[in-house]
């Protein structure tokens, strides 16, 4: 049973550190920050050296981007303005009132909320005001800022990818006046650099979005508290028409995968290396390190490599020491380098030196034959010829390096297709350094196997304790649920289901009376991944976006803001962070670049793995999503992402791959697309031979939340949930209620077309991870299982509290624990459900889901814990029309 967790459910006892969280989101925020340009050591400023500060968004940082990976509501938030004032940097007040007075005029535009603009207005400067700004300056600082999220992809426009036309003629008349220029992009993901380039900064900083503590974070490298050891996790290219997916992007209905394996660096280092700006892996330091080999051997198909680091300047620091092969381009054909291992060193005193170790197999660097080309047809192939390996700085750095031979073509792993593509279409491919298009192999289908059944057995006094306690076997368990049971089972409840904690995204498992008299509880999971997101007013630590967490390199710190994170999710009782989110940077315009890590699969799979053994060395998990590419945001629900076998292998589906292998993960979201001609949430090939087989996964997959499934004929469908089963991907998110959910699961079951042995097998992949859940240890040490309506049921209430406008007051003579039973007001239609949570005092205390009630008061009871003296009550609904009007305190 579950024994990681921060909370004990006994006690109440809270041991999450919000200190702690801070302090590492401040951290992580300074080793992602990047520095990519640095002349004549412009940074950091030097003490007493005054700057002015241009762009409305001094004082307004971007934490993350929007959506629901982006809406933490985080205990505090930095900008780069004041952080800097408060570690005692001297701003030019002048610039500072007018940058005040036009955002006063000019108010941070939200757009509808859910999906903010791109950029915000920006005042035209004069030639007058910045040469005036000049004369008591010699510093000039840039920001820039650019948000995306879900629902939004950031467009190739002015205001957009690109700066608008007022940033340009600002950052011209800056770069003419100032002795220094200093520019910050603040920003999800990769932007056009032409212009800021052009301008010739002295110094160039990618901030990214680093959550709550960013701001400061950026004032700490400015001034020199903080030396950047930050290095890209993309490419960023001369300009938007030089990515390789820029034929084949923003379009909706269908996606052609043209490029192939050539993803960001690989395409680059392969086709087009003129064409880079700033090389994958890139960033500056202010110390200077030297990378030297010391030795490689071969041994049981491993590779291993020893270097040396030395710190050859005068500031301490941290290097990321990468480690790269170029093979043989072969028949195959292969991408000149591909990213292989890299280390994070340890600080580095100057004059001292650190040795590394890095390693990988032959199968971490084979190639995947989906045409038979290798006359190896689905394999893994280590073709015959030279390797050469690189230790150095960036994908672009060469200066040290050695190789090794493959006498002849070696097979790491035979299997068989799964999930080739069914649209014919051509795909680049290298023929000896030239980028040339060939077709891609279509699909062969082949039969899919159904789980047998096992034979039922009446209810007999049996629970799910019998099973934690060894005395039957999963199956027996399974065996006694009827089919209600189990259709009940695979659809989720939600959102801010009143089963679970309040204002959180599923509840799951044990929604039923039937599920839960057999011992189940109701399982829950909430939105991520940068820290804890629901839908009510809790606040929460922020952690830089994963983009940002992606720069830094540096797995063990990413692993310990996990451990921190997932204590705090187990503080509010909730099982499952819906991250880490996987998906690879085909396109510097995907509008959730900043939820995901990197163009680069091996980089991309070691960061989700450290997040989810940090989630679960606090007794959580992490679900990896969306699987499998979710890279376009634009008809994001039906955009078919039409890719080949050995691009899915060896790029999209890679990083899951690296995940489940290094990582206890036991539960995968699938995306919203069909891959292939097939949504994912049905996808047979994905989510069994793809995910089960050859990765070995043992978890279970949920569906995105209100996710599409493939019809009978094909067709987008939201009721053929026997698809959904069929796939073994085993729950859908969500539907309102479990039991009255309309969809084609007791027809299906009814008329043999889905088989009790499918449902049963998605049950079993539930309860296996239920049997070692956050919500299983709870219910086990006695949490949630008082009957409130029965211990007041006789008993005069100790006080009773209107609510005018959703809000209260209590004053209690003690601290302790109370049953409230609320009434509630809704005068919505008879059928509508509203979601309403309830904050006492700065805290989340509890949710409900309240029907229409004719003007009616409809009570409920909840137990909360009361602080002495005064207790705020402050309920938020989901509808104006429906509300708390009483609230009586046992």
């Amino acid at each position: 049973m579950n024994t990681k967790a921060g909370f004990d459910y006994l006690t109440g006892k809270l041991k999450y550190d919000i200190e702690k969280g801070k302090a590492l989101s401040l951290q992580m925020a300074e080793e992602g920050i990047v520095l990519l340009e640095n002349k004549n050591n412009a940074l950091p400023l030097k003490k007493g050296e005054g700057y002015a500060f241009f762009g409305r968004m001094q004082k307004h940082y971007l934490p993350l981007g929007t959506g629901s990976g982006g809406r933490v509501v985080a205990i505090e938030n930095t900008n780069v303005f004041d952080s800097l004032s408060a570690l005692g940097g001297t701003p030019d007040k002048e610039v500072e009132a007018f940058y005040d007075n036009f955002v006063d005029q000019n108010p941070y535009d939200v757009g509808d909320d859910w999906i903010h603009p791109a950029s915000q207005t920006e005042p035209e400067l004069t030639d007058a005001f910045v040469a005036s700004a000049a004369a008591r300056n010699d510093v000039a600082l840039v920001i820039f800022a650019r948000t995306a999220g879900e629902d939004m992809d950031l467009k190739p426009v002015k205001g957009g990818f690109m700066l608008t036309d007022t940033e340009v003629a600002n950052l011209k008349l800056i770069r003419k006046h100032f002795k220094k220029l200093v520019v910050l992009v603040n920003a999800c993901g990769i932007i056009d650099f032409s212009e800021i380039v052009s301008a010739s900064p002295d110094a160039l900083l990618m901030l990214w979005t680093g959550g709550m503590m960013g701001g400061l974070a950026a004032a700490r490298i400015l001034l020199g508290e903080a030396n950047p050891s930050g290095k890209l996790p993309d490419t960023i290219a001369q300009k938007r028409e030089d990515y390789p997916a820029y034929e084949n992007f923003n379009a909706p209905a269908q996606l052609l995968y043209k490029e192939d394996i050539y993803v960001g660096y690989r395409y680059f280092q392969t086709f087009a290396p003129n064409k880079v700006l700033y090389p994958f892996g890139y960033g500056l330091s202010y110390t200077e390190f030297g990378i030297f080999f010391i030795d490689i051997h071969r041994k049981d198909n491993q590779t291993l490599i020893r270097a040396v680091v030395s710190n050859l300047g005068t500031v301490a620091g941290s290097e990321v020491v990468q480690c790269y092969v170029t093979q043989p381009c072969g028949k195959l054909g292969k991408a000149r380098k591909v990213l292989a291992d890299f280390v994070k060193t340890p600080v580095i005193a100057p004059g001292e030196s650190c040795t590394v170790s890095l390693s990988f197999s032959d199968y971490s660097i084979s190639s995947y034959d989906d045409s038979g080309i290798s006359g190896n047809k689905y394999a893994w192939v280590l073709e015959a010829g030279e390797y050469v390996v690189t230790v150095g700085s960036s994908s672009a750095d060469n200066t040290e390096s050695c190789s090794f031979t493959v006498n002849q073509d070696t097979v790491t792993k035979q299997l068989r297709s799964a999930l080739a593509p069914v649209t014919p279409f051509e795909r680049m491919v290298n023929k000896n350094g030239v980028a040339v298009y060939e077709p891609a192999p279509l699909r062969i289908n082949s039969p899919e196997n159904i789980p047998a059944e096992i034979p039922q057995k009446a209810k007999d006094g049996v629970t799910f304790a019998d099973v934690a306690d060894g005395k039957i076997t999963m199956q027996d368990f399974v065996a006694r649920l009827s089919d209600e049971d189990l259709i009940c089972m695979v659809r989720a409840e939600g959102m801010s289901s009143p089963k679970v904690t309040p204002g959180t995204a599923a509840a799951f498992v044990g929604v039923t009376p039937s599920l839960q008299a057999m011992g189940l509880p109701a399982l829950c999971c909430t939105d991520g991944p940068s820290g804890i997101r629901m839908e009510t007013d809790i606040k929460c630590v922020s952690y830089p976006a994963a983009t940002c967490q992606a720069a830094s390199w540096n797995t063990a710190l990413t692993e310990e803001i996990y451990n921190c994170c997932g204590s705090e999710l187990a503080s509010y009782h909730v099982d499952i962070l819906l991250g880490p989110g996987t998906n690879i940077h085909r396109d510097p315009l995907c509008g959730r670049n900043f939820e995901y890590f990197s163009e680069d699969p091996y980089l991309s799979g070691k960061m989700a793995a450290a997040i989810c053994r940090g989630l679960d060395s606090a007794g959580v998990s992490g679900a990896v999503k969306h699987f499998l590419c979710n890279n376009q945001e634009l008809d994001r629900h039906g955009v078919n992402a039409v890719v080949s076998e050995r691009a899915i292998r060896e790029i999209y589906a890679k990083p899951f791959e690296i995940c489940i292998a290094e990582s206890p993960i036991r539960s995968v979201m699938t995306s919203y697309n069909p891959v292939n001609g097939r949504w994912a949430a049905s996808n047979y090939d994905l989510t069994v031979r793809l995910l089960r087989e050859d990765f070995g996964f043992t978890g279970f997959v949920m569906t995105d939340w209100w996710a599409r499934v493939s019809g009978e004929n094909g067709e987008a469908s939201t009721t053929n949930l026997k698809g959904m089963v069929h796939a073994q991907n085993d729950v859908y998110m969500v539907s309102p209620d479990a039991s009255t959910r309309e969809d084609n699961l007791p027809q299906s079951l009814a008329d043999g077309s889905l088989t009790r042995g499918e449902l049963q097998q998605c049950a079993i992949n539930l309860l296996n991870f239920t049997l070692d859940s956050l919500s299983y240890m709870a219910l086990r040490q006695g949490y949630g299982k008082k009957d409130l309506k029965a211990e007041c049921e006789g008993k005069a209430p100790v006080a009773t509290v209107q609510v005018t406008d959703g809000k209260c007051i209590y004053n209690s003579p003690e601290a302790r624990k109370a049953i409230i039973r609320v009434g509630f007001v809704s005068n919505t239609n008879v059928l509508t459900q509203t979601s309403i949570s309830l904050i006492v005092s700065t805290k989340n205390a509890a949710g409900f889901i309240v029907g229409g009630t004719d003007g009616k008061v409809f009570t409920d009871y909840r137990e909360i814990a009361l602080r002495a003296g005064e207790n705020e009550f402050i309920f938020n609904s989901g509808s104006p029309l429906a509300n708390a009007v009483t609230i009586e305190i046992f």
